[in-house]
């Protein structure tokens, strides 16, 4: 892809330089002339500044019998053109090409050159030859290749950094460790005697093992919805949530028409507040 889109960046380039170069009105006079191609060295020497200015390989004028004006060697100049592909730049056409010539296989623009009444003067090539873009194309790939393993090192990097943010936040446990003892922490939940309700500092339940759902009267399907106290309790959740710091032991109330004895506990993680638990015994 790269050297396909550099093939055609460059083509573009080449093609660009010729027009430009093909409406200059040295150009059009050195062709009107049809001098000796070698009385041209005032053309040739705009030429060989402009070709070095612009970094192409050549820049290669000709009449109508493809003699050659100009050209960046002058032992060259005054000898026929060669690459069999400018016979449709002859006719009229605008076009890039890649072709093998006096200097090598290159990518030229070719463009004719016309006079002020439309008539063919002649053609302009520039081109940049294929060793000079096979070298930059190397250095483009290097670019991006070295660019990837950049950004594959950082990944890798940010991967790692990652997995040991993730395994310390989850205590160094595997997925099946994690699962299993989510399995256990249910199991025991659910087998202890008494009601036990989990709230975060807002009061939302985090946690209602079955117990409570019996001792409150509330179905099981509930340990799975998005509850909060005032759904349990709605006639104490206030007071319950009020300074959750602070433990409660042994608190008598009333609710699902029956005596209960609520104990409140502050959770904590990592050092910081993070909700209450609420226990009840059953004494049935």
């Amino acid at each position: 892809m790269i050297t396909q889109n550099f093939h055609q960046e460059v083509g573009g380039k080449a093609l660009a330089l010729a027009l430009s170069i093909a409406s200059r009105p040295d150009v059009i006079m050195a062709l009107k002339a049809d001098k000796e191609a070698n009385e041209h060295p005032e053309l040739n020497a705009k030429m060989e500044q402009l070709r070095q200015q612009v970094n192409a390989d050549f820049i290669v004028i000709g009449n109508t019998e493809e003699i050659r004006l100009v050209h960046p060697e002058p032992t060259r100049i005054g000898q026929r053109m060669v690459g069999e592909d400018s016979e449709a730049g002859l006719r009229g056409e605008y076009y890039v090409s890649e072709a093998i010539g006096s200097l090598g296989e290159s990518i030229r623009g070719k463009v004719p050159v016309y006079d002020d009444s439309g008539e063919i003067l002649g053609l302009v090539s520039v081109g940049f030859l294929a060793g000079s873009v096979e070298l930059l194309i190397l250095e483009r790939s290097s670019i991006l290749f070295w660019g990837c393993i950049s950004l594959l090192l950082l990944s890798i990097f940010a991967a790692v950094f990652i997995g040991r943010w993730v395994r310390n936040a989850i205590f160094g446990l595997q997925p099946d460790e994690i699962a299993r003892l989510f399995a256990e922490q249910e199991a025991i939940l659910n087998t202890v005697r008494s009601g036990i309700i989990a709230l975060d500092p807002k009061g939302n339940v985090r946690k209602i093992n079955q117990r409570a759902c019996e001792i409150l009267e509330q179905p099981l399907r509930i340990q799975h919805q998005s509850l909060h106290l005032t759904d349990l309790l709605p006639e104490h959740a206030e007071f319950l949530l009020r300074n959750p710091s602070r433990r409660i032991l042994g608190f008598e109330l009333f609710a699902a028409d029956k005596r209960l004895v609520l104990s409140r506990f502050l959770l904590q993680a990592h050092g910081y507040n993070d909700g209450v638990l609420l226990s009840m015994p059953d004494f049935r």
